[in-house]
């Protein structure tokens, strides 16, 4: 995919609302997606190795030692915690300038709600 530039700057200068939710809705979710239950440690512990240098060795034992047995919830919210939220943190600080015009939570995992409150916050 290739976008023009003009757009990508017109993207990152575009207002922003945030999607939030807490860490337990966001592990369940991942959990109800993903089939973790047929992962192998001999799958996923190469896959830590690969996570960047910002995560610690502390944590990457910690992670390899739930892989272990197979306590796919910590290792969930370890990497959300640890990883996703961090390198997320970093992008949109680093590429998106425009406005923060609101949040809205969606916890309670209603996304009909969720719509349209974003619908409210966009029409101001």
């Amino acid at each position: 995919l290739h976008l023009p530039k003009h757009l990508v700057e017109r993207i990152r200068q575009a207002p922003r609302l945030m999607v939030e939710a807490d860490i337990d809705a966001r592990v369940a979710t991942i959990l109800s997606d993903y089939q973790a239950d047929q992962l192998t440690p001999e799958v996923v512990h190469p896959l830590i190795d690969k996570l960047p240098a910002r995560v610690s060795n502390k944590d990457r034992a910690a992670l390899r030692q739930a892989v272990d047995v197979s306590d796919w919830e910590a290792i969930t919210r370890a990497l959300i915690e640890v990883h996703y939220d961090p390198s997320y943190g970093r992008s949109m600080t680093g590429n998106f300038t425009g406005e923060l015009v609101g949040s809205v939570d969606v916890s309670d995992l209603d996304f009909d709600a969720t719509a349209n409150a974003c619908r409210s916050l966009a029409v101001g």
